[in-house]
């Protein structure tokens, strides 16, 4: 929409930090059931 045509970066910031927050979720999890898993 306008946003994006007005400020890219912005845009681009947003999608990194959702970029970046999923991953570290996931890594969260695979290490949550990687501590639940062992003994």
């Amino acid at each position: 929409g306008w946003q994006r045509k007005l400020d890219p970066d912005y845009d681009v910031m947003q999608t990194l930090q959702t970029l970046l927050f999923r991953a570290d979720w996931a890594k969260s999890l695979a290490y949550t059931i990687e501590g639940l898993m062992a003994p």
